[in-house]
């Protein structure tokens, strides 16, 4: 069956943005899966390499506003509708997922940096008291070093009596 070209656009628009699977989409419209996928590949051909040097960019190359703005925008989207916006912007739902933790360790970092400031004596009376620590655990070996020299000496010698 061959179908016009504005039908075809138009089962293309609806599988792009409704998020819906190929095969929902086939059953909808009545028009074969192995169909839409030979659309989708000729678009892609077509069209692809236009839109992604002209009007979509890498989701790498997007600046801190525009991902901010992305995860406002789909936040309060159902997973079928962020699909959907994923793939008319060129990018995947994980990029969404990263960009969030990524903002969300950014803040919990400044808090942290709260948390250093005050936590900085602490660290530093931590440090003392790890040197003194260390220094004492020295002298205890080097004590505990000549008592074993000294029994050793007393064991080969004997015991002097003016000790």
């Amino acid at each position: 069956m061959a179908y016009s070209q504005r039908h075809r656009e138009r089962v293309l628009q609806k599988l792009l943005t409704s998020g819906n699977s190929q095969r929902q989409i086939a059953s909808e419209t009545g028009v074969g899966i192995s169909t839409i996928q030979k659309w989708l590949r000729e678009r892609r051909k077509t069209q692809g390499a236009l839109s992604m040097s002209s009007t979509s960019k890498r989701p790498q190359d997007w600046t801190a506003e525009e991902r901010l703005q992305a995860l406002v925008e789909t936040a309060p989207l159902s997973p079928e509708e962020k699909s959907a916006w994923c793939r008319s912007r060129g990018v995947h739902v994980q990029h969404l997922d990263n960009w969030k933790r990524d903002f969300l360790e950014g803040a919990s970092q400044k808090s942290k940096t709260k948390r250093s400031v005050k936590n900085s004596k602490v660290q530093k009376k931590v440090r003392t008291l790890e040197k003194e620590l260390h220094r004492k655990e020295k002298a205890l070996a080097e004590a505990s070093a000549l008592l074993l020299l000294k029994k050793k000496v007393d064991a080969i010698w004997g015991e002097q009596e003016g000790d």
